[in-house]
């Protein structure tokens, strides 16, 4: 039931991704996803992506063979394969799982609708359901195995063992059989090799054989893809057994009745057509993801500076703020200072008109403490100021010490009094020396 749902999986006809994880929602997915490395997932994937343009990074849904699910990152796309000289781009897709890079990529090859996988045996890097198997997946290192040597391993790998075969194509039922072709009939116990066509005309001779012209994802660059038959379970098919087996169709052709011109023109009118609408479905589909990825880029750019652009309205929003907060405290305190400045002016315009006026006229006590107070502290200062004379006259010689004597207690004894009142108003008036 499990290898049902595997094979499910990896054997769906392979078809573009019609959107893919870039830039910005490809590092949130890798964040979320393996966080065990997030740095490292996404350079190597972004090394890979740059390396092969047609791969693309997808987000989908894994099923592992013990029937449970996981949303995973997935990388598919055509990986360019040379086989007998002839460029072939393979379908491919590799699962990263939840411990990467711990453990290796699962791996498949997916066919499209022209194409069928190789039978059990056919392939010894390839199963039936389209799993790859390469010794670099064997011999997987966290330290040093990378995505961009793993595709470069496969391509090697898929050049000598080819992974995908063309699909027999059935005449069409008619009175008439087409004698133009010969098809070598297969069976089950020789399933290495493919129908070959051998047509009867020479001219733009048609062959099917190896891969078809109208795969669409063949780039040749001859008009005949080269015939390659892998090796399989039994042997491999020599050149010269292919030679011969094509030598006796072209016998058993010529015994049947000959078609018509118009039959091999409408048949190779067919084919032709059906290789240019593979090609110019392909071309197209490129280009949509070219125009895509470029739209894309640049909404992610111009995202970016739309929020650049609010977080500074925000940050201007509030410095217009802050500006008009100190604009109106600056204007209140110019108001202030020209009050004062006024006041001042007229202060000393009423100081001008006084003239004559004595110093001890400006200072006018109302109190009669604080005038008694200021009295008292004048004598005190002029007591002081007598007594320093006295001493000056004394050491001089122009007073006797008997009338110094009798000076000093005198001016003394009123000194005494006049701090004795002025400790007490002090004291009333509750004022701190």
């Amino acid at each position: 039931f499990f290898d049902s749902i595997r094979f499910k999986m990896a054997s769906a006809f392979y078809e573009a991704p019609t959107s893919f994880l870039v830039n910005y929602e490809l590092a949130t997915a890798v964040r979320e996803k393996y966080p065990e490395e997030p740095d490292l997932v996404l350079s190597d994937v972004l090394e890979l992506i740059d390396t092969y343009r047609d791969l693309k990074v997808v987000a989908s849904t894994f099923y592992f063979d013990d029937g449970t699910e996981a949303e995973l990152l997935c990388i598919t796309g055509t990986i360019p394969v040379v086989v007998r000289g002839s460029t072939y781009n393979f379908p491919v897709r590799i699962w990263l799982l939840q411990n990467h890079p711990s453990y290796p990529p699962t791996c498949f090859v997916v066919p499209t609708r022209s194409m069928k996988l190789p039978d059990a045996g056919q392939n010894p890097h390839v199963d039936p359901t389209g799993r790859i198997y390469l010794s670099y997946l064997s011999n997987w290192s966290r330290s040093f195995s990378r995505l961009r040597p793993l595709v470069e391993e496969m391509r090697h790998t898929f050049s000598s063992h080819v992974p995908l075969f063309a699909r027999p194509t059935q005449p069409a039922p008619g009175p008439y059989y087409n004698a133009g072709y010969s098809a070598s009939q297969t069976s089950s116990s020789n399933y290495n090799s493919t129908p070959t066509y051998t047509p009867s005309y020479t001219a733009n001779s048609y062959s099917t054989s190896g891969y078809p012209s109208s795969n669409p994802y063949a780039n040749t660059n001859s008009a005949t893809p080269p015939s390659y038959t892998p090796s399989g379970p039994y042997g491999s098919q020599t050149l010269a057994s292919s030679q011969a087996s094509q030598a006796s169709q072209a016998s058993q052709a010529s015994q049947l009745p000959s078609k018509s011109d118009e039959d091999d023109d409408e048949a190779l009118r067919q084919a032709c057509l059906s290789s240019l609408r593979d090609t110019v479905e392909v071309s197209a589909s490129r280009r949509l993801e070219q125009f895509r990825d470029g739209k894309v880029d640049a909404i992610t750019q111009l995202t970016g500076q739309i929020s650049e652009l609010s977080f500074g309205t925000v940050q201007l929003a509030s410095m217009q703020q802050d500006m008009e907060q100190q604009k109106r405290t600056l204007t209140a305190a110019l108001h202030q200072s020209e009050q004062q400045e006024q006041q001042l002016d007229e202060a000393i315009a009423e100081l001008e008109k006084l003239e004559g006026l004595e110093a001890d006229d400006v200072f006018v006590v109302k109190a009669p403490l604080h005038r008694q107070l200021l009295e008292l502290c004048a004598d005190d200062a002029t007591y002081d100021d007598a007594i320093y004379h006295l001493h000056k006259a004394l050491d001089r010689g122009d007073l006797a010490l008997a009338d110094f004597l009798q000076h000093l207690k005198r001016i003394a004894s009123k000194q005494f009094m006049a701090r004795a009142l002025i400790n007490k108003i002090r004291l009333s008036l509750d004022i701190v020396r």
